[in-house]
């Protein structure tokens, strides 16, 4: 019986102390210095920085404030659009997909955006493509889907 009544009261304080841990969700918001509301892709990269994808630039959220990056027409370095669609890692860089501008390759310790040119004939131009998704194979190909011609690159 003491048996018994020792393994409930160790399961009831494993229980109140499990609950006790739990972590309250932390709103992010405008205020705090999000760029803007719409939020269209997140991505953890391996540093632990928070990376956020908006209608109006791509947000960087180190646990305590915003970097926000937007398109600049005087910086050959920024990126090409501010709508974000997707974000993708590889390593030291981000694979960043936009509405309009096309992808953008940003190097994060260099706080650089590359914007990729188009070799492929059937694109008007690579910059106006509107990037649906960005995925890595297990061979690390980079497969990107447009959304207004339909093509898989």
């Amino acid at each position: 019986m003491r048996t018994y009544l020792s393994i409930v009261i160790l399961l009831v304080l494993l229980v109140h102390t499990q609950a006790q841990t739990l972590i309250a969700p932390e709103e992010l918001t405008i205020e705090d210095g999000l760029s803007q509301g719409f939020i269209s892709h997140m991505l953890q990269d391996q540093e632990g920085f928070l990376w956020i994808g908006t209608k109006n630039g791509l947000n960087r959220y180190d646990g305590e404030q915003f970097e926000v990056f937007t398109h600049d027409p005087a910086d050959p370095y920024s990126i090409s659009h501010d709508w974000i669609m997707r974000i993708y890692e590889v390593g030291d860089y981000l694979l960043v997909g936009t509405a309009v501008g096309g992808l953008n390759i940003f190097h994060k310790k260099r706080k650089k955006f590359y914007k990729i040119p188009s070799n492929n004939p059937r694109l008007k131009s690579w910059t106006s493509m509107n990037i649906l998704d960005i995925l890595l194979d297990e061979i690390g190909q980079v497969w990107i889907l447009e959304q207004s011609s339909g093509l898989l690159f």
